[in-house]
């Protein structure tokens, strides 16, 4: 049983991926760890490394292990060590710095690792795409990241951003892909985060952005995938969203667009999956939506449609997925 990991390993290592390995502590001894450890020192030439269920007595055994001021993991590009709260500490995170200094891929949700972590996190210069989800870094955070000038991709929901921390983000001009839903952000720092114009891909849901943010983001001409849901928007903000010509997907869930604003959407020609739940919509709203010719997906769910309504979007030729 005390070898059940390190037998894992060396069946994983037999595999097709050999240069992928995942590392679940959950089962692991303590006795075993350095031994873990030696086995990675060989791997040379593993590019991609998740580390489950990392426990307080085996990290402190694992950093010991891996003190070697000369040795490094040269080929690591992708590290997943999500999910670890309260286990991965500044300690670990220098550690990781120093032993994968070309990491380009790096999730570390859920982690709880705070303004400081975010701030070592901040040297390592190479990373191209960072999920930080869930780690309570705030502005302060979000300021030290705004160094990462390679990023292309961040996930950094459910943080306690606000205005002052969005501003700083609006620096990360390489970003394609955000994700800063669940924060504190206002119209303010929805004005801020327009300034990144290469952005492909937004989730601001679940701030508070209103009608002034949303005709803000309106300026994201690039925009294919946009969520904002839970966002005190109505028929105005709507009417700005309806500018993005080149959306293929909207979730505004959780507003009060109204049929004004689904009236609005039909602008939006190229969309192939809208979200407009809960949003007071009724069978008006509805007529305007089913004019959407490339749907394929659309949630109506919470709005007020009747018999008619739904008959009407059943008929849709391209819909394959309705939620009422």
């Amino acid at each position: 049983a005390d070898q059940q990991v390190f037998r894992e390993l060396n069946r994983q290592a037999r595999q097709i991926l050999p240069t992928a390995l995942t590392l679940d502590m959950k089962t692991a001894q303590d006795t075993e760890i350095p031994q873990m450890v030696d086995f990675l020192k060989s791997r040379k030439g593993i590019k991609r490394l998740r580390i489950k269920n990392i426990r307080e007595s085996v990290l402190k055994i694992t950093l010991t292990a891996l003190l070697d001021k000369n040795f490094t993991f040269p080929a690591l590009r992708e590290l997943d060590i999500s999910h670890n709260e309260g286990q991965v500490t500044l300690p670990l995170l220098e550690q990781i710095r120093r032993l994968m200094p070309k990491l380009t891929f790096l999730n570390i949700g859920f982690s709880d690792i705070g303004a400081a972590g975010a701030a070592s996190l901040a040297r390592l210069s190479q990373l191209r795409s960072l999920d930080i989800e869930g780690n309570h870094i705030g502005d302060a955070g979000a300021t030290s990241l705004a160094q990462l000038a390679h990023l292309t991709s961040l996930n950094i929901a459910g943080n306690q951003i606000r205005n002052a921390g969005a501003a700083s983000l609006a620096r990360l001009s390489q970003l394609r892909s955000l994700g800063i839903e669940y924060n504190q952000i206002g119209a303010e720092g929805a004005a801020s985060l327009a300034q990144l114009s290469q952005l492909r891909s937004l989730d601001i849901k679940d701030n508070q952005i209103g009608d002034e943010g949303a005709a803000s983001l309106a300026q994201l001409s690039q925009l294919r995938s946009l969520g904002i849901g839970r966002n005190q928007i109505v028929y105005a903000g709507a009417t700005s969203l309806a500018q993005l010509a080149h959306l293929t997907s909207l979730n505004i869930g959780y507003n009060y667009i109204g049929d004004a604003g689904a009236a609005s959407l039909v602008q939006l020609a190229h969309l192939t999956s809208l979200h407009v739940g809960f949003n007071q919509i009724g069978d008006a709203g509805v007529a305007s939506l089913a004019k959407l010719s490339h749907l394929t997906s659309l949630n109506v769910k919470g709005n007020y449609i009747g018999d008619a309504g739904r008959d009407l979007l059943r008929q849709h030729l391209s819909l394959t997925e309705i939620t009422f």
